[in-house]
């Protein structure tokens, strides 16, 4: 295998956009603007997930907003109840996302086509269902509020705008 096999054309461009993606938000100084990049880049990686899944294996799923929002609560739950950092959560709730997804995962395979989009489509929805009626621990619709910002080499992301 030479380094050309090793650096394709979609390496390249991958590389590429996580260069930019990187070195980009220190020129822009608009909050704003850079908040809008932000969240298109976290909707880049919602999509690629859903890649994996439709455009890798053809499987048809309905469910990722679960796996983030498990992802997603279980980090801030780590945070407001016990404290943690949030670099100790981040992983934590990564695998939390991920041992849902299995245990989602293992018996929707057993169906296929319309029936996995089905399956997964109301596992999705009970999981929401779950967090909005999930009471003084959830706190349902008005979510948890003051979470902890992230701190990396003393930089804080603290967003200005509000």
């Amino acid at each position: 295998m030479n380094i050309k096999d090793l650096f394709t054309k979609r390496h390249g461009q991958l590389i590429l956009v996580v260069v930019i993606a990187a070195i980009l938000p220190l020129f822009i100084k608009n909050d704003s603007i850079r908040h809008i990049g932000i969240l298109m880049l976290l909707y880049v990686i919602l999509a690629l997930g859903l890649e994996v899944a439709l455009g890798i294996t053809g499987l048809f799923s309905l469910c990722h907003a679960a796996f983030y929002g498990m992802g997603a609560y279980v980090s801030a739950l780590l945070s407001l109840r016990l404290g943690w950092s949030f670099w100790i959560t981040m992983p934590l709730g990564a695998i939390s996302a991920g041992i849902l997804g299995l245990l989602i995962g293992l018996p929707a395979l057993r169906t296929s086509g319309d029936y996995l989009a089905i399956a997964t489509l109301g596992m999705g929805e009970i999981f929401r269902l779950a967090l909005i009626n999930g009471g003084k621990f959830t706190r349902g619709p008005s979510g948890l509020p003051g979470i902890a910002r992230p701190h990396l080499f003393g930089i804080s992301f603290l967003n200005k705008a509000t």
